[in-house]
């Protein structure tokens, strides 16, 4: 139908959004994408997964050598709470004011 078609087109505007959903979700996407149609069943997992690709998504860089950085500021030894805790602060400091339901993180390499 009209809809079909329309959600369609939608799916290659926000295509760049496919790369940040979780595996299932990019998988029932690129399947619709590929068959050129939505399946016979709608299911709560595409629906979900249309969604997240048409929602304005925040992606945010998690650098490992700020993460360590951040961990391991005064001492190269910390015990679990210490850990816990600096892990739980840099996690609120880089969502700060987000909404979390549209964040999402991506590794990303330091340059050097």
């Amino acid at each position: 139908g009209e809809w079909e078609n329309t959600i369609l087109v939608e799916l290659e505007h926000y295509r760049d959004n496919i790369e940040y959903l979780t595996s299932s979700e990019k998988a029932i996407l690129l399947d619709v994408i590929k068959n050129g149609r939505l399946p016979e069943v709608i299911s709560e997992d595409l629906i979900k997964a249309l969604n997240n690709v048409f929602s304005e998504l925040e992606i945010i860089s998690l650098k490992p050598q700020e993460l360590a950085s951040t961990i391991f500021s005064d001492s190269q030894v910390i015990d679990y709470y210490t850990l816990e805790r600096r892990l739980n602060e840099y996690k609120h400091k880089l969502v700060a004011g987000k909404d979390l339901s549209k964040v999402r993180f991506i590794f990303s390499e330091e340059e050097r």
